[in-house]
């Protein structure tokens, strides 16, 4: 898989494509490869992928910043990604001593609190780096966080770390409640129609996102720091499970951005091991943020807590669904469901949760992809 992953690198391809895109090449191979999936499996869709791809070539920028420039300066700058890959990858030899988990310990949370730029990708395709113990993807994803940082805006006004857990309420009510809240939702639509006329031609949800994070962070952690959770080892692993269950019950099926809320708290959770206590509350927090603010830019969909209620016995073995998915040619978004949710199961073994996760890999295979408005896939 090593040799895979490095043939298939931004080496060769570029971390985005058709202008802002991104390249998820490296998470699909690595969702492939979990899922079981045979070299000739792999090939095909290496096949069918790669010619959507931009070249490396296409993008003739600085492979390196200049003596006394400030990669501080490109923060979410969305240039000069190779420059940015090469400044890590010169860290982690240097500074690091090649030990790419303290890199991570320490560049991550100068970056996690604008995890959400690019709909979650730089901090999917570092999760996805860390779980295969890729170097290079992972310092890849960390590149693109900066290149794409795009914050959560807080002020002092807003609910303090420390209490983060220590709500009442559970996440789907705060949701509901959430979904209720015409304000917000009617300031997020006018608000994204003030952003650049660059971000707008990137669809609807990346504004949306954007005016709900910059202008709305104190209201959106004001949410947050009502979910009642046990902020304890186990939290993203709750995390996890909070993002499975809104998407299984959005009324939008099989949502699209609602998809990567799933993948991007998978791959916050492969991070967060290696976090310090604090920067992981951090992170958590943004993440909580961000999960809300995607629900609120696809427009609220209603939850259908039927979805939930059933006592539907799947009859089939994780071998038999995964072979479901290979078998299928199905977009790579999906392969990335299905094995986050396998995975899950692994993790939770004993914890009477494996119907859950069925059921969801299942209704991910059996529903098309949701895209409101038909935009263009990220």
């Amino acid at each position: 898989m090593d040799q895979i992953l490095a043939e298939n690198s931004t080496s060769k391809f570029f971390i985005e494509y058709g202008g802002f895109l991104s390249n998820h090449m490296p998470h699909a191979l690595i969702a492939l490869h979990r899922l079981g999936a045979d070299q000739t499996r792999v090939q095909k869709f290496i096949k069918w992928y790669e010619p959507k791809l931009d070249k490396k070539e296409l993008y003739p920028e600085e492979d390196a910043l200049a003596t006394g420039e400030n990669p501080d300066e490109l923060v979410g700058k969305r240039r000069r990604f190779y420059a940015l890959l090469n400044h890590y990858q010169d860290a982690l030899q240097s500074k690091y001593d090649g030990n790419l988990f303290k890199l991570v310990a320490s560049e991550f949370p100068k970056l996690s609190l604008g995890l959400a730029g690019s709909a979650l990708h730089g901090l999917i395709h570092c999760g996805y780096g860390l779980s295969a113990d890729n170097s290079r993807l992972t310092l890849e994803g960390l590149s693109y966080l900066h290149h794409s940082y795009m914050p959560l805006t807080v002020s002092d006004h807003a609910p303090k770390l420390d209490a983060l857990g220590q709500g009442n309420m559970d996440i789907l009510d705060v949701v509901e409640m959430l979904r209720c809240d015409e304000e917000l939702y009617n300031s997020m639509v006018v608000d994204s129609q003030a952003e650049s006329a660059l971000v707008r031609s990137h669809g609807y949800f990346q504004p949306r996102v954007a005016a709900l994070l910059v202008n709305h962070g104190d209201r959106l952690a004001e949410y947050v720091q009502q979910i009642k959770f046990s902020p304890d080892e186990h939290a993203f692993r709750w995390l996890v499970d909070c993002a499975l269950v809104v998407y299984l019950i959005a009324e939008n099926k099989n949502d699209f951005f609602l998809l990567h809320g799933v993948t991007g708290a998978w791959s916050l959770l492969n991070i967060s091991s290696h976090l310090d206590g604090v920067s992981r509350s951090d992170s958590l927090r943004t993440y909580l943020a961000v999960l809300l603010a995607a629900y609120l830019a696809e427009d609220r969909p209603k939850l259908c807590l039927d979805r939930l209620n059933t006592d539907e016995k799947i009859g089939m073995s994780w071998r038999q669904i995964a072979d479901k998915a290979l078998a299928t040619e199905y977009d790579e978004h999906v392969y990335k469901l299905v094995q986050v949710c396998w995975d899950m199961d692994k993790i939770n073994e004993g914890e009477s949760k494996s119907e859950l996760y069925k059921r969801i890999a299942l209704y991910a295979i059996g529903n098309e992809l949701f895209l409101l408005n038909n935009v263009p896939r990220l």
